[in-house]
């Protein structure tokens, strides 16, 4: 039975602790307010509107005009409904107001026939329908316990804390600023994944997909095994919302798929025909996937800033854009588009067609999908040295992370070795791609953070990063003492706060591709890890055709597809793989 550990409870103790004072003070600035000796008292008297016998706004604030609605019967009803108000007249509700439904929740909390009442689902529903500024309406819903009271599946995840790499928000409030990111592009304000304003813009039931971004995460009350805990969740929810059949299905798909998208963009080769079959069979339409693609973007985007770089989000398209064709035609979008994009860039270099046809004869397929065509020709350059015999070598610094580009004659070994040469000078990986060009060229592509701040900029160490990497062509690099050095060096490093994550696992599937078997290892990140894997790989004589990676914090993802003997593994040397993974990784 999953639950939470004790640092997640002692941190929910606290955070409901400090929401209590911070809730206090708010709440005297605006008393003041209202006694007119933070303004102008006659500015208060003009702007009172009168909304209805209980309520009335002034100044854009509502306020209880009478404690007589807490002795109606539909009480909770006519509070729901002055929220739906407030959401359409663009109000807020004050801080008093606030207190006094909170003071009285037991009107919601102790009739479950008024939380099924259709007229709540009614006001509830307009509210996610009218896309804008839901987040604020919701937040003030949750500060005062209203939200909880009518949801209590929403409650139990008030305040919890995400002690892992990956969040930065407790749970409640990571979820409603994943709700303000759809207002964001509601208004224009941000831009969203490619072409996602348009796409957002045309998704009918707009309800609906912020009723499971809003539900998306209230399966980790419990700790780990939140995705099916949640969809689990959902149908008693829906049955209150008075939704139809369909209606919760689009819910409950949402939920329970709420990371596929993401995850496979990171962890899959996103143009395998099986695997475009497989992912489009599980989302059905266009309106699903539109949904999901919306949500895969608020959701992200809510957990930390560093998770969507500008790559990740274009290989999210790419995979949106190949659904989304296999879903119309039966097919993925012929790799021709692309492939005469990639071309068109190295013609404006002025490169030739038998050297452009003899750079790409032999890259995998999946290549010209998975690179922005304009880094075609940093690639053509790289591979050049590398034909020669020479190191190709491209960085590109960015804030806090650092884009290499390397290029190498073949060798069965060479992951294992660049790895953990980029290990032992104290980068952390945090993204990886290679593609081999035949037997001939490799070429990789790494995101890559530092534990010392400002690294990147000094170019005498980048100097030394080349100098072993020239040194692995010859030979001579020694791996293991770089990276005993850099366990040495560790001291000094700013590292990943320790997630507490204990659920390591080695998986090998078959059925995804064709042609690879898809080796999955879900770990926690230590330095060289990703090297000690790739020299076992290696060592089983199994060939890396294509890898990706993903690290957030200490927690890391290593999705590798490979061939022994030019083909699938076999089911036997499949399991001696993944025990042996499983052993030098230590996990049982």
């Amino acid at each position: 039975l999953s639950r939470l550990s004790a640092v997640e409870v002692m941190m929910k103790d606290h955070y409901h602790m400090v929401l209590r004072v911070h809730k206090m003070v708010e709440l005297l600035i605006s008393h003041i307010r209202m006694q007119g000796y933070l303004g102008k008292k006659i500015t208060l008297i003009r702007t009172r509107r009168v909304i209805n016998k209980y309520f009335t706004a002034v100044a854009g604030l509502i306020y209880g005009s009478s404690k007589q609605i807490w002795k109606e019967k539909d009480a909770a009803i006519l509070v729901m409904e002055m929220f739906a108000i407030a959401h359409k007249r663009n109000l807020r509700v004050s801080l008093e107001l606030q207190k006094h439904i909170r003071a009285n929740l037991h009107v919601v909390q102790q009739d479950s026939y008024t939380r099924d009442d259709p007229r709540m689902a009614e006001h509830f529903m307009n509210i996610l329908k009218d896309v804008g500024r839901i987040q604020i309406t919701l937040e003030e819903m949750h500060n005062c316990g209203f939200l909880g009271a009518y949801m209590p599946e929403f409650s139990n995840i008030s305040c919890l804390m995400q002690f892992n790499s990956y969040h930065l928000y407790t749970v409640d409030q990571h979820t409603l600023f994943a709700v303000g990111n759809l207002d964001q592009v509601h208004r224009g304000n941000e831009p969203g994944l490619p072409r996602m304003q348009d796409i957002f813009r045309h998704i009918k039931r707009k309800d609906l997909l912020v009723l499971g971004l809003l539900l998306h995460d209230i399966g980790k009350y419990m700790g780990r095994g939140h995705v099916q805990r949640g969809a689990m969740m959902v149908g008693p929810i829906a049955r209150r919302m008075h939704l139809t059949r369909e209606e919760e299905d689009i819910v409950y798909f949402l939920v329970e798929q709420h990371v596929s998208l993401s995850d496979a963009s990171r962890m899959r080769d996103i143009s395998d025909v099986q695997f475009i079959e497989n992912f489009a069979a599980v989302v059905e339409t266009q309106e699903r996937l539109d949904m999901l693609y919306c949500l895969t973007y608020a959701d992200a985007k809510a957990t930390s800033d560093k998770v969507l770089t500008g790559w990740h989000m274009s290989v999210l398209y790419e995979l949106y854009r190949n659904i989304t064709e296999y879903l119309s035609n039966q097919s993925l979008p012929s790799v021709v588009g692309k492939r005469e994009r990639v071309i068109h860039i190295l013609k404006e270099r002025g490169i030739d067609g038998e050297q452009i046809d003899a750079f790409l004869k032999d890259l995998p397929y999946q290549y010209a999908f998975s690179i922005i065509p304009r880094q075609a020709a940093h690639h053509f350059d790289l591979c050049q040295l590398a034909e020669q015999g020479n190191l190709g070598f491209r960085k590109e610094v960015l804030e806090d992370t650092a884009t290499i580009e390397i290029a190498m004659t073949w060798q069965a070994d060479r992951f294992a070795q660049i790895t953990g040469v980029l290990a032992g000078m104290g980068c952390q990986i945090i993204d990886a791609r290679c593609w081999s060009q035949g037997n001939r060229v490799i070429l990789y592509r790494f995101q890559v953070e530092h534990g010392i701040l400002n690294k990147f900029n000094d170019e005498e160490w980048w100097g030394r990063v080349v100098k072993h990497l020239s040194s692995v062509l010859d030979g001579s690099c020694d791996v293991e003492s770089l990276l005993k050095q850099r366990t040495q060096n560790m001291m000094y490093e700013d590292r990943a706060a320790d997630s507490g994550f204990n659920d390591p696992a080695v998986k090998i599937e078959q059925k995804t591709s064709d042609r690879y078997s898809i080796i999955d290892v879900h770990h926690k990140d230590e330095p060289g890890s990703l090297s000690r894997i790739a020299h076992v790989i290696t060592n089983s004589a199994c060939i890396v055709d294509y890898a990706t990676v993903s690290t957030m914090g200490d927690v890391s993802t290593g999705v590798f597809y490979v061939l022994k003997n030019d083909k699938k593994l076999n089911d036997d040397d499949a399991q001696s793989l993944q025990t042996a993974i499983a052993e030098e990784l230590h996990v049982i």
